[in-house]
């Protein structure tokens, strides 16, 4: 992509050039016009050298990384808020089949579509059919927990995973579920939880309060939420290799991988798909898709005059709300809130079987970093902050 670049920049100061010496030679303007131009071009052309300095040094570092921690896969996104900087796949989307992983490769994205629910939620904020203050039973009736506590939860709280709701202990992985009824069975079924603390006391990660925003979607739209979030997110960024629907198994999917009992990496025997739990885990998307959301994220909403979210919202989603992780981290509505070096950093992490990812943006930069892996047991955190520093202009630590 430099490449392509590259050549269009001495294409238009070659096009530049002869327009000024054959149509206005004789201005003293239009050389003072060329030498400006001349600049630009230079620094620009000097950029890109600069950016393919970096990505030999990425490169590298994520093929050390690989070897030493055995992952089979690996698919890598670099953003500014204009365009995709750097999309790479490297390694195999099976042990099995050898396939390459590639740009086009799908992964399981897990915990990342936590951002989009969120996106979600506060599509419907701004219509006025959800108030993040109010209570969540107020939305759906029908949901009456044994534990009184629960109709005091709002959905600010579900959305900061303050709600004292438990996390899920079991996905249903090996026993998936696909129909549009899923999600409302799943719902209904939560009436014999009890909340862990009173709402709002303190943070706690709950993918069942996920799945309980999820159905909330549904109950205020009267759309299936894997419709709703498709329709009013994912088609509006131009997102069309990405769904939170099953999908067969293709060429073009990461099959996922984990580490046995004798530590060598094998292939799952399930893939994390369960209709139930779409809200919490489903998203499948690929490098150049999840670009796309990025890019949207580093504009407030927009990508391409297509407006997702008002910058208001966005605001609000990055506001803290609680600290978590001894004030290493806070939580803000549905987005994790830290600091990269001396730059605020948000995102999410991801991790079902199989599968780790890691996607951040820092504003201040207007830079994302995306990390795809179809091993579940690496820290694509990592990985995903040595890029960041790399970008920066600052050595990582050696591996």
């Amino acid at each position: 992509m430099l490449r392509f670049i590259e050549y269009s920049y001495k294409y238009i100061i070659k096009y530049l050039v002869g327009y000024l010496q054959v149509g206005l030679k004789v201005s003293s303007l239009n050389k003072v016009c060329y030498t400006i131009i001349r600049i630009i071009i230079t620094e620009l052309l000097r950029g890109n050298k600069n950016m393919r300095k970096v990505e030999k040094l990425i490169d590298e570092d994520i093929k050390k990384i690989m070897f030493y921690q055995d992952i089979p896969g690996l698919s890598l996104m670099i953003t500014d808020d204009k365009s995709i900087l750097y999309s790479k796949g490297y390694g195999v989307a099976s042990i099995a089949t050898k396939l390459p992983i590639t740009e086009n490769t799908i992964f399981h994205m897990a915990s990342i579509t936590k951002l989009f629910v969120a996106t979600g939620i506060m599509q419907l904020v701004e219509k006025g059919k959800i108030e993040l203050n109010k209570t969540v039973s107020s939305y759906i009736s029908d949901l009456q927990l044994r534990d009184n506590r629960f109709n005091k939860i709002t959905v600010l709280q579900m959305l900061s995973h303050t709600s004292g709701l438990p996390d899920c202990q079991d996905y249903g992985w090996h026993h998936p579920e696909y129909d549009e009824e899923a999600l409302k069975r799943y719902v209904e079924g939560l009436k014999n939880i009890s909340l862990l603390w009173e709402p709002g006391v303190r943070f706690h990660y709950s993918n069942i309060a996920y799945e309980v925003l999820g159905y909330l979607i549904e109950i205020v739209t009267g759309m299936t939420f894997e419709a709703y979030i498709d329709e009013r997110i994912l088609r509006p960024l131009g997102m069309k290799h990405s769904t939170l629907l099953y999908r067969e198994n293709t060429d073009d999917i990461a099959i996922p991988h984990i580490k046995n009992t004798e530590k060598k990496v094998v292939l799952s025997n399930v893939y994390p798909y369960n209709r139930s739990h779409a809200p919490s885990s489903t998203l499948t998307s690929n490098v150049l898709d999840m670009s796309k959301w990025a890019i949207g994220s580093l504009n407030l909403g927009i990508l391409k005059n297509e407006r997702i979210l008002q910058e208001i919202s966005y605001k609000k989603m990055w506001d803290p709300v609680i600290d978590i992780n001894n004030n290493q981290e806070k939580i803000g509505l549905g987005w994790l809130i830290g600091k990269h070096r001396e730059y605020d950093i948000l995102g999410h992490e991801g991790s079902d079987i199989g599968f780790r990812t890691s996607f951040a943006i820092i504003p201040e930069k207007k830079l994302s970093v995306g990390v795809f892996a179809n091993l579940d047991n690496v820290s694509t955190r990592k990985i995903m902050r040595r890029v960041f520093d790399f970008l920066l202009g600052i050595e990582p630590k050696k591996l």
